[in-house]
């Protein structure tokens, strides 16, 4: 997870700490989880997941690989464009990996909009290297038909919850 400053980064870091507390099933998973030099988490099965800050032109995220990056308030970063160009991009190179944006739209600020033409454009070119989905997740056609048959053995209240973006339905 790549944000605009290490704050934001240790927010992120923080929830996922509260939502595992007290649940051992889900600590089991876990190796280690560090706050220092920066907030990660190792997992047993040797994935870490870094939670990186964009700030300084990006000098936290240069000189390594990762295989997804979300960067979380995309639309504070300055010169965006050439940011996710020079810096972002080539670090998921390495494993053919993927980007996602994620923001809070604010008045004065346009970075997430511009994300989102772009997307929208190399759509319209015939790219596969973007997509954007709307609706059901079991339509979507991106998503692997392994990870679809998984949905379809969710408890209806978190199929609602989490496929139809449904809160408070408690049918299929």
């Amino acid at each position: 997870m790549c944000s605009s400053d290490l704050d934001q980064a240790n927010i992120v870091l923080d929830k996922f700490k509260a939502k595992i507390q007290n649940k051992p099933k889900m600590a089991a998973f876990i190796s280690d989880i560090k706050q220092s030099p920066f907030p990660n988490i190792i997992f047993n099965s040797g994935v870490t997941w870094w939670f990186r800050n964009a700030s300084q032109g990006g000098k936290y995220l240069e000189g390594r690989s990762y295989a997804h990056i979300n960067f979380d308030e995309a639309d504070l970063q300055d010169n965006y464009a050439q940011f996710i160009e020079d810096i972002i991009m080539p670090r998921t190179w390495d494993y053919a990996g993927s980007i996602s944006h994620t923001t809070t739209p604010r008045k004065g600020k346009t970075n997430a909009y511009k994300v989102w033409q772009a997307a929208e454009n190399e759509i319209r070119t015939g790219s596969q290297d973007a997509f954007v989905f709307y609706g059901d997740s079991r339509q979507n056609k991106f998503l692997p038909q392994q990870t679809i048959e998984k949905f379809t053995k969710l408890p209806a209240r978190l199929f609602n919850k989490n496929i139809r973006s449904e809160e408070h339905t408690s049918e299929l």
